[in-house]
């Protein structure tokens, strides 16, 4: 007896581009998770090092009359070398954000045994660190701890709240022009989804939007000034 010849089906035009469009569609999912994962991740390794720097800042200042590594205008950095020489830090690589790729930022040689050239992505309150600030206040003496920014996402070593400028040295950290930020809130500018990170002068440190970190100052809800 003769058996039937049986022939294998093939995709049809419609099925096949179907398969293509649902591996497609599932390509472009996983991209975008493995994407928010990574913007996650280096979100949190960001805020993790600024807290570290504001904390190393406040043990420093418990131990110096309440008084935060000192810096000048003619060397800003210089409260990041007083911290590494001191040993409050000894990891230079949390002095740089994951997302800040930024190769003009400020460099900074810490003089030791050997030179150490390390980028850096964050900023100090002048008004903590410049004894000849106007608003100059020792840590423990500063008001409202709690909203005080002391160490966060900046496009320079150092940051005031004194003018929009200022302020936007937070607020568009990933700025290129490092002492003259856009002082339009720029979207594309914040170094993370949420915005920038921030330590506050009592330790606790989070990611902050734009809005608060250039407009907040007017309402206290984020605060620049050791005085207020």
């Amino acid at each position: 007896m003769n058996r039937p010849i049986s022939r294998k089906r093939a995709f049809s035009l419609v099925e096949l581009l179907t398969v293509i469009a649902i591996i497609g569609t599932l390509s472009a999912v996983l991209i975008g998770s493995i994407y928010k994962v990574r913007e996650n991740a280096n979100q949190a390794k960001c805020v993790s090092n600024v807290r570290q720097l504001g904390v190393s800042m406040l043990i420093y200042a418990n131990e110096n009359q309440g008084l935060a590594p000192a810096a000048f205008s003619t060397d800003w950095p210089e409260w990041i070398k007083k911290l590494y020489r001191g040993g409050y830090i000894s990891d230079l690589s949390i002095l740089v954000c994951p997302t800040d790729t930024y190769s003009g930022r400020t460099m900074v040689m810490i003089e030791d045994k050997i030179n150490i050239d390390t980028h850096i992505s964050y900023g100090a309150n002048e008004g903590l660190i410049a004894n000849w600030n106007a608003n100059f206040a020792q840590i423990n003496n500063a008001g409202n701890a709690a909203r005080l920014a002391m160490v966060a996402d900046c496009t320079a070593p150092v940051f005031d709240g004194t003018n929009a400028d200022q302020r936007a040295r937070i607020t568009n950290s990933n700025d290129t022009t490092v002492w003259g930020a856009n002082p339009t809130i720029d979207p594309s500018l914040k170094r993370h989804p949420g915005g920038n990170s921030v330590c506050f002068a009592d330790g606790h440190a989070s990611v902050v939007d734009q809005d608060t970190t250039q407009n907040g100052y007017q309402t206290g809800k984020f605060i620049y000034n050791p005085l207020q």
